[in-house]
């Protein structure tokens, strides 16, 4: 037969008016948390779509090289930032796909522990959407310098 041990009750002190203001701090944050990476995730789907036709634009205005064209290694280098950009749109739209949560609701650590798992799919989601728009302009920085490398300037007059 196992041992079982009885728990001790936790002492401690009354909480003073600063930790009282700290625990409301934080829970004020964490109430907030949800619309904040929600609203997060709007504003980099909007920047992805801004960059991305800005981008087309100046490739219809400006044209390709030749090279380009005929190079496949060059197709990719400028297909990359339009394919990171629809990566990044994709996984940000997935931070704010509604989605059913299970829970029991009469258990409030249920709910918290749902709540808390709530806000870390969608955190995560959000991070992997930042890190992908971050490699997209850094494939566009890439297809920019390339595309400077293969159209000369032209003459001054």
């Amino acid at each position: 037969m196992a041992k079982t041990k009885e728990q001790e009750p936790i002492q401690g002190q009354i909480p003073s008016n600063e930790d009282l203001a700290a625990l409301a701090f934080m829970d004020e944050l964490g109430k907030r948390s949800l619309q904040s990476i929600e609203e997060t995730a709007k504003q980099l789907i909007g920047l992805d779509g801004v960059i991305s036709g800005i981008y087309f634009g100046a490739v219809a205005i400006g044209g390709l090289p030749a090279v380009v064209v005929s190079s496949p290694l060059h197709r990719v280098l400028y297909i990359a930032p339009v394919a990171l950009w629809l990566l990044s749109l994709v996984l940000a739209v997935l931070v704010l796909l509604p989605r059913t949560y299970s829970y029991n609701v009469h258990s409030p650590d249920d709910a918290r522990a749902t709540y808390g798992s709530l806000i870390s799919t969608k955190h995560r989601r959000l991070l992997a959407s930042l890190v992908v728009f971050v490699l997209s302009l850094a494939a566009l920085l890439i297809a920019l310098w390339e595309y400077m490398a293969l159209v000369p300037l032209s003459a001054k007059p």
